[in-house]
């Protein structure tokens, strides 16, 4: 396990424990196989993957443990479009998303000029910004050219 699997794993569970919920090695199992994730990823696809093996993880667990990781702040949800939800870890380079509402495809962007205004925004507003999560739906070139 790489560091950034023993720092997600640390995270988790500190805030379970801090809110006397229960760890478990399956919940383990699912933070470790969230935290080498380097792309979107989707709670069936994860489900699918650690559905077999001898490290077996129930469907309802890798749910259940998504949801915590979410409230905990440790992964966030990309786009809002009908169909599966689409995860990600949380990580300190700031990105926006594309998200086709066809295929599902989430195309990663940064914008430098959107986050200046969104700054200035909320300091014209006296609004303490904590983070930021944008999301513009519509159709990618591929799906657009079906």
């Amino acid at each position: 396990m790489g560091s950034t699997s023993e720092t997600v794993l640390a995270r988790f569970r500190s805030c379970l424990k801090s809110r006397g919920l229960h760890f478990s090695q399956a919940r383990e199992i699912v933070v470790c196989a969230v935290s080498r994730m380097d792309r979107h990823f989707g709670a069936e696809e994860l489900a699918a993957e650690l559905g077999g093996g001898p490290d077996r993880v129930s469907r309802g667990t890798v749910y259940r443990t998504l949801n915590l990781l979410e409230w905990f702040g440790l992964i966030r949800r990309v786009g809002e479009v009908d169909g599966p939800r689409r995860y990600e870890r949380v990580s300190d380079s700031p990105h926006d998303h594309l998200v086709c509402e066809r295929c599902g495809r989430v195309i990663e962007f940064t914008e430098p000029a959107l986050s200046k205004a969104i700054l200035r925004v909320c300091r014209e507003r006296r609004f303490q910004l904590r983070a930021y999560n944008l999301s513009v739906v519509g159709v990618c070139e591929k799906c657009a050219h079906k």
